[in-house]
């Protein structure tokens, strides 16, 4: 054994250490082939050249006691080195490390344990992660915190996309830092990854606890460079880091804080293992972290008497938070500027262009605008007092709704080839990472359906990625486990695409063959935020012309999901199950617009097609269909989709004290499951029996089906939903008011205490519908939900399981 700790009779140094194995080699009897050491040694090691050579002389090269920066782990693969890294635990003893075959598999960081649930186990926890699990078998347990005997060791692992059981340590459960809108990440893996890729800095520290976002301390390693290049090059390693990074976890410009500190005193207080004492490093930096979230990072406000100048002085806002130079034509989300970027934009702007301290702009005034341009001239409106006239902006927002369905309502050269016929019968399915999409999937391949194939369309790079992001979507919502389907189910294929591209990612060969394969298109896929216009939305119109031109070329079934908040500002009272043609049906938000937008392009596809297909209608089978959802609930599991707005409005009261009053509004949510079900009911033609009837044969000659899957019942309503609550709240009182009120608290608290609690992107949404001067839809139709009802006469023909519909009761809410 080498002891490279000699009691301060040698300090430990590459040279040192290169001399103690030399020595030993020279007089031990046993070849030396195997080092170990802790990921401080490693790190030393990998700066000397001559140590370099040492560990590859080596059969083995362990690690462990901390995590290994992975950078230098991957310089020492790549380096040739055959790294293992390994884990175990005063309560457990070791537990797995990484080895395997070398010469083929360079994943060093993925650890793999027994294969055997009697001993290790992982169990599925929030965000795709799995806590690691000692159970009582395991013979080196000495502590057990569970009923059976088990030790939890609240360690988080992610698994490998395509490496069976090969798992990747990504946090402690009780270690991550938690946003104020719960969201969670490990910002040590972050810290060190910035300490490894430069020398300028001897430590940093990740902050944000209970904060709507994250920031960082630099700590300098030389008090002879200026802060202005310390954050230049500091500034590129966190631009990267945020690349790899989830949304929450990414911190901007205006939050990187440098902060000098003698070099003789220890920036941060640090266990034993040298991990960051993070209380304690946030006590000690306590003034730092509050200027960093009170003061927006901005210069003092300058003086603005110029379109230009207020053009640049936005810009510059921009910059100081994203660190990049963006388009101020284009859309903003399309520039990956997330909502957390647009809060802190807004501050930085109030700050610096507004001439008035006290004025405040809409928590969601960056999405809202949509472009820098939009937001420039919205600033100009704002400064001088002056407002378009409501009536303007809804025309603008008709006319920006036709424009775009006329861009994508060419079809002209789609000739529609005969409807599959064969014995096969494959699903194209969109949207399975979603909430609609995985019920959709999990009743595809659970139910009695006479299914070959699944293809599921997923925005990913790898087929691996597509597959591991549905398979960690199915398990988080408690459903059926990929990894377990039998022989005797649809075989499911992840594919990687891009809707917005002409051949949706697919190399030409492959697109051909997935085209001659399909048999039925449904296109559940769309990006739910209520707080983006309609140009954000492109995108998806255009990824649906896409999918549709590829159902006519495979004479395929094409099924769209839609929303009745297309049409849900309709001035009927009866809403149809018909195709709308006036722009202002659609609820004034960017979401339902774009839904709009897309059911006129499916009626051009179909029109179209019609046109060029000389069968007479007698003859025709439905292949195009739009479905409009209503409201849903969640599943038999009680699991919901924390996004949804209801659960999203009742979660406020924790931040408020209190809930909206809402008269005369009906729980008619549809339970998740229920509408997947139905939808199947349709897509794969259950329906088609109703066509014998002549009279229903005039539909199809006049454009696609229309299908209304909602709940249909007013009763229960909000407020026995509220009885309810105040039932199963211990008698603590829950304190209900008028839904103006509640707005305005909702509003207040958020602004006033820089919350960042998830239900901030719907306070513009509810402001808008729930305010009493807002009863109405902008263009004075009735308002949504209040008189109105939906022809559900086609979809309760076709579909047995909204025949079978009953009222929801307290256990299914």
């Amino acid at each position: 054994m080498i002891w490279f700790f000699p009691e301060g009779l040698a300090p430990i140094t590459a040279p040192n250490i290169i001399s103690a194995v030399a020595h030993a080699r020279k007089k031990c009897d046993a070849p030396v082939h195997y080092f170990t050491s802790v990921p401080y040694i490693l790190q030393m090691l990998f700066e000397d050249k001559h140590a370099v050579e040492l560990l590859q002389s080596m059969d083995l090269v362990g690690v462990g006691g901390a995590p290994l920066p992975p950078a230098i782990g991957d310089g020492l693969v790549a380096a040739g080195i055959n790294l293992v890294s390994r884990m175990g635990s005063m309560e457990c003893g070791f537990l797995m490390s990484s080895h395997r075959n070398y010469q083929q598999d360079r994943e060093w960081q993925y650890l793999r344990p027994i294969q055997d649930e009697r001993y290790l186990q992982f169990e599925p926890r929030d965000n795709g992660l799995s806590e690691l699990v000692v159970k009582p078998a395991w013979p080196l347990r000495v502590k057990t915190n569970r009923d059976d005997g088990s030790y939890a060791t609240a360690d988080l692992f992610e698994p490998h996309e395509t490496i069976p059981n090969a798992w990747r340590y990504h946090s402690r459960a009780d270690s991550q830092l938690v946003l104020a809108n719960g969201k969670k990440f490990d910002p040590a893996p972050m810290e060190a990854d910035i300490l490894a890729a430069t020398n300028i800095l001897r430590d940093v520290f990740i902050f944000g606890s209970g904060k709507n976002y994250p920031g960082i301390l630099l700590f300098p390693s030389s008090l002879d460079m200026s802060d202005t290049a310390i954050l230049e090059t500091a500034w590129a390693i966190i631009q990267k880091i945020n690349s790899q990074s989830q949304g929450h976890a990414r911190i901007s410009r205006s939050m990187v804080i440098i902060v000098s500190v003698p070099l003789d005193e220890a920036a941060l207080q640090k266990s034993s293992k040298g991990t960051i004492l993070r209380n304690q490093a946030e006590e000690q930096y306590k003034s730092w972290i509050e200027a960093a979230y009170s003061k927006p990072g901005s210069a003092a406000p300058v003086q603005i008497t110029s379109r230009d100048q207020l053009f640049q002085a936005v810009l510059e806002c921009f910059f100081r938070v994203l660190g990049r130079n963006i388009d101020p034509d284009e859309d903003l989300f399309r520039q990956n500027v997330d909502s957390m970027a647009c809060l802190q934009i807004r501050a930085q702007v109030m700050e610096a262009c507004l001439p008035d301290p006290e004025e405040q702009l809409p928590l969601n005034i960056i999405y809202e605008c949509g472009s820098v341009n939009n937001l420039v001239k919205h600033l100009e409106q704002v400064r001088s007092g002056e407002f378009l006239e409501k009536q303007d902006q809804n025309e603008r927002r008709h006319q920006l709704m036709r424009h775009m369905a006329d861009r994508y309502r060419d079809f002209s050269s789609s000739l529609r080839p005969k409807i599959h016929q064969g014995s096969r019968n494959v699903v194209v399915l969109t949207g399975a990472t979603g909430f609609l999409g995985a019920h959709i999937l999990h009743s595809l391949l659970c139910k009695e359906q006479k299914i070959d194939a699944v293809y599921l369309l997923v925005r990913a790079k790898t087929p691996e990625d597509a597959y591991q992001r549905v398979a960690r979507v199915l398990t988080g919502y408690g459903l059926i486990d990929l990894r377990q389907i039998s022989h005797t189910k649809p075989s499911v294929v992840c594919l990687p695409c891009d809707l917005s591209d002409g051949a949706i990612g697919f190399s030409t060969q492959h697109l051909d063959d997935f085209s001659k394969a399909s048999t039925t298109f449904i296109h559940t896929a769309w990006t739910v935020n209520f707080n983006l216009r309609l140009p954000s939305f492109e995108d998806q119109v255009s990824g649906t012309q896409q999918l549709i031109q590829l159902a006519i070329k495979s004479g395929a079934k094409f099924v769209f999901i839609s929303s009745i908040a297309a049409v849900s500002c309709s001035a009927s009272h009866l809403i149809r199950e018909d195709v709308s043609e006036d722009p202002a049906d659609a609820s004034p938000m960017g979401y339902s617009e774009s839904k709009w937008v897309a059911e006129q392009v499916c009626a051009a596809a179909y029109k179209a097609v019609t046109a060029t297909d000389s069968a007479p209608a007698s003859e025709m089978l439905p292949w195009m269909s739009i479905i409009r959802v209503g409201q849903l609930c969640g599943n038999k599991l009680g699991i919901w989709n924390k996004s949804e707005a209801y659960p999203l409005m009742l979660s406020t009261e924790s931040l408020v004290g209190c809930l909206p009053r809402l008269e005369d509004q009906p729980l008619d949510w549809l339970p998740v499951d229920t509408a997947a079900d139905a939808i199947l009911e349709i897509a794969l033609g259950a329906h088609a029996k109703m066509f014998k009837n002549p009279s229903q044969q005039s539909n199809l000659a006049t454009g696609p089906l229309v299908y209304h899957v909602l709940n249909p019942f007013t009763q229960p309503d909000w407020s026995q939903l509220l009885s309810w609550i105040s039932e199963d709240d211990l008698g603590r009182g829950l304190e209900v008011v008028p839904p103006s009120e509640w707005v305005t608290r909702l509003e207040d608290t958020l602004a006033q205490t820089n919350e960042h609690h998830p239900s901030h992107v719907l306070v513009g949404l509810w402001k808008g519908s729930l305010a009493p001067e807002e009863m109405a839809c902008p263009t004075g139709k009735i308002r949504p939900g209040s008189v109105q009802s939906y022809e559900m006469t086609r979809a309760k023909q076709s579909v047995p399981t909204l025949r079978d519909l009953e009222p929801l009761d307290k256990q299914r809410v």
